[in-house]
């Protein structure tokens, strides 16, 4: 059967992006090579900790080979109990095991979170794409999702996929995976006020009903219903202990994290700094939640201006780590 010209056109966009990422694929892998010489080498300059996949390694793997023991989380373990259930899958392998399809899941992710925003907007010139491949590649917090085998690229493309599918009109699959993401680390419910401004009740209450299973009932199943209840209590003691040292970990990326390192700096000029914040968190949200609003008021192409304008607010909603 001959292909049409949009077909050809389509297929052959897509075989020179898939061209344009093995080049610069291969051009970066070089140039790390030459810089860090080796794996090893690039775990240990990159960031504090020297250990392959630092926090996979000492919080996610341990909590998933204890999930069972109904201690609550291991110390350092900032997440939910479904994600310490999620872990154990990986955490039945001997520890080289767990990190080899750790980072398999990682390369296989990161590409995904590569791809799939070009799927939500109008299909780029080469040019545009390769710029885009480059600075995607390039990206410090992409490079350091890596080093500590986080789940920061797991959730921003749960993210963006369930943008990719509320545009699309699958409003269950869309709740569906910004439920899973919520269920990893919650500030992705903040995403979930486009659905509500646009008051889209049934992608809305896919998001409930599947939040509401992985946060409550599947660990209610697996762990208890108290242990359940005291694993959630024991995670926000945690956070209440670190919440300082997170805000001054220099890995902190939202504007309070920025201020109080500013504050707290030897001899900085910015004593008031904290002060300032609180406004400018309402000031932000001033401006958001209307942009929001107006921007899914359009007919066609609002929950990309959306889902913009929420990643933007981010940092200066939520203490991001």
């Amino acid at each position: 059967m001959r292909m049409n010209s949009r077909d050809e056109k389509a297929g052959v966009a897509a075989g020179q992006f898939a061209a344009v990422v093995l080049l610069l694929v291969a051009v970066w892998l070089v140039y790390l090579r030459v810089t860090f010489h080796s794996l090893t080498r690039f775990m240990a300059v990159i960031d504090t900790c020297p250990l392959t996949f630092c926090d996979f390694a000492n919080h996610y793997l341990p909590m998933g080979r204890h999930v069972f023991d109904r201690t609550g989380p291991v110390p350092g373990f900032l997440y939910t109990p479904f994600f310490a259930l999620l872990v154990a899958l990986v955490a039945q392998l001997s520890d080289t095991g767990a990190v080899i399809a750790w980072g398999v899941a990682q390369v296989g992710l990161t590409i995904l979170l590569l791809v799939v925003p070009r799927r939500l907007v109008r299909r780029p010139g080469l040019a545009a794409a390769a710029l885009y491949v480059f600075l995607f590649l390039s990206a410090f917090p992409v490079l350091h999702n890596f080093k500590w085998g986080q789940i920061s690229v797991l959730v921003t493309l749960c993210v963006l996929g369930s943008l990719a599918l509320w545009q699309r009109g699958h409003a269950v699959v869309a709740g569906f995976l910004l439920a899973f993401a919520t269920s990893i680390k919650f500030y992705p419910a903040w995403f979930a006020l486009a659905l509500l401004l646009r008051r889209d009740w049934r992608a809305l209450s896919a998001y409930a009903v599947f939040c509401a299973l992985f946060l409550v009932a599947v660990p209610a199943v697996a762990l208890g219903p108290h242990a359940t209840l005291q694993f959630y209590l024991d995670v926000l003691a945690q956070l209440r202990v670190r919440a300082d040292g997170m805000l001054n970990d220099v890995n902190s990326q939202s504007l309070e994290g920025l201020l109080t390192r500013l504050c707290y700096s030897a001899g900085s000029p910015w004593p008031t700094s904290l002060s300032l914040f609180e406004p400018v968190r309402w000031g932000v949200l001033a401006v958001a939640l209307p942009s929001v609003w107006l921007s899914l008021r359009r007919a066609k192409g609002g929950e990309m201006r959306a889902f913009l304008i929420l990643f933007c607010a981010l940092p200066f909603v939520t203490p991001t780590s």
